[in-house]
């Protein structure tokens, strides 16, 4: 059985390539780093707890059960080819003897095992209590729950980039979109930890370890989420607070919010072919192309669509071509107008809040970088962005790499075509805007 003391020891013999993703090596650096701490944080026990209750699983499982062997006692014959009356009765008394000793032997032997097995079976017993205890301590661990832990530990401490780089991709597989679901706080909290290791991830992708640096207001938000997870357990209800699923059609086990925590907008028509049947929002989609390619056009559309189709209160801010005749010519032309959608010549931070999507075109002529949208992104956490950039010459655009990690749509304007080239939500279809 793997402990605390042997941990170091046995997990050198475990195969690496049979592991699962929870257990491998990086998972087992960060484990080695909290070992230190152990017995000095309640969050740190249970993770390391958690992670060796979690080996013995995987050891359990993969262990080859022993065929029990019997052993064969030869006997010996006697044979006596003597025929005097001495050597008789020499040989009955040698028996006599024999088996006298022999039945010594045997009782000494049966108390032995019956010791044996008294020690095994109260051995067996602790440790089936110690296993027990542990499965339920850790049953029914909702993934958001883990995500917040997790994060947690790592924050304000040094960690090797590839392993918060992984933990970045386990959230992204862990949550999925999923239809008819509302925004809960625990979804917006998984959100914004994801914000925050894609940004600080980004920046120091280059190098071998970096701080996880996290503010103390945030720190307090998750371990308040946390706590009130683990306070309604304890009385017994299983489930959030009612203030954390608001919103929701009744009151769902905390085991499934995994699964219940998304905001889903099921799409139609041609852009659902070309943005996904059923999109998260918030979401932030990239159109990009040369000048004249038919951008602006696109863009006033998904306006429109979202607008007037969707009913969500859009801000269309044209940097640009500003508010201009060139551009009510095209708001007419694509019949845009409605009372959901708005225009302004500027960007101003302050009112992006009040609005579901907005629209930069362009961002280029903005001189807006990645990192900023990620700002205006965390600041606001329910706003989609739709942003409009400027391809150069060789045909991409200024700072590709974090653009196109922060974004979930990627599109290439090209003569008045829209071809996707990234799309989170599966869609990989064409659109012809003009």
């Amino acid at each position: 059985m793997i402990t605390i003391k042997n941990i170091k020891k046995e997990y050198q013999k475990l195969d690496q390539n049979k592991l699962p993703d929870a257990l491998k090596s990086d998972e087992y650096n960060d484990f080695l780093e909290l070992l230190d701490h152990h017995g000095k944080n309640k969050e740190i026990d249970e993770f390391i707890d958690l992670f060796i209750s979690k080996l013995n699983d995987f050891v359990k499982k993969n262990t080859p059960k022993k065929k029990p062997t019997t052993k064969k006692t030869a006997v010996k014959k006697t044979t006596s080819s003597s025929k005097g009356a001495t050597k008789k009765r020499a040989s009955s008394a040698g028996k006599k003897t024999a088996a006298k000793n022999t039945t010594t032997s045997r009782k000494t032997m049966s108390s032995r095992k019956g010791a044996t097995k008294k020690r095994a079976s109260s051995a067996g017993k602790k440790t089936t209590r110690r296993k027990t205890t542990t499965k339920k301590r850790y049953k029914n661990i909702p993934d958001w729950l883990s995500v917040v832990r997790r994060f947690l530990l790592s924050a304000n401490k040094q960690r090797l980039v590839k392993t918060l780089y992984k933990f970045c991709i386990d959230i992204q597989k862990k949550f999925q979109a999923n239809p008819n679901r509302e925004k809960t706080e625990n979804i917006q909290a998984i959100k914004k930890i994801q914000r925050i290791l894609v940004s600080q991830v980004n920046k120091n992708i280059n190098r071998e370890k970096m701080t996880l640096t996290v503010d103390d207001k945030t720190i307090n938000e998750l371990r308040k989420l946390s706590k009130e997870h683990t306070v309604a357990k304890q009385k017994g209800l299983n489930q959030l607070s009612n203030k954390n699923l608001s919103g929701l059609n009744g009151v769902f086990d905390s085991s499934n919010l995994s699964i219940n925590m998304f905001n889903i907008l099921k799409m139609s028509g041609e852009y659902a072919d070309v943005l996904g049947e059923e999109i998260e929002l918030p979401f932030v989609l990239i159109a990009y192309g040369k000048g004249g390619s038919g951008k602006s056009t696109y863009s006033i559309g998904l306006a429109k669509y979202f607008s007037m189709q969707k009913g969500k209160k859009v801000l269309y801010i044209a940097e640009e071509e500003k508010v201009s005749k060139k551009l009510l010519d095209k708001f007419d032309r694509l019949k845009a107008r409605n009372s959901n959608l708005y225009v302004a010549q500027e960007l101003d931070e302050k009112i992006i809040k009040d609005f579901d999507i907005v629209v930069l075109d362009s961002a280029t002529s903005m001189m807006l970088q990645a990192e900023y949208l990620q700002k205006l992104k965390d600041n606001n956490p329910g706003t989609s962005f739709i942003v409009v950039l400027q391809a150069l010459k060789d045909g991409q655009f200024r700072g590709t790499n974090m653009w196109e990690h922060i974004c979930d749509i990627k599109q290439r304007v090209e003569d008045g075509n829209v071809i996707n080239e990234k799309n989170r939500f599966g869609a990989y279809g064409k659109l012809r805007v003009y």
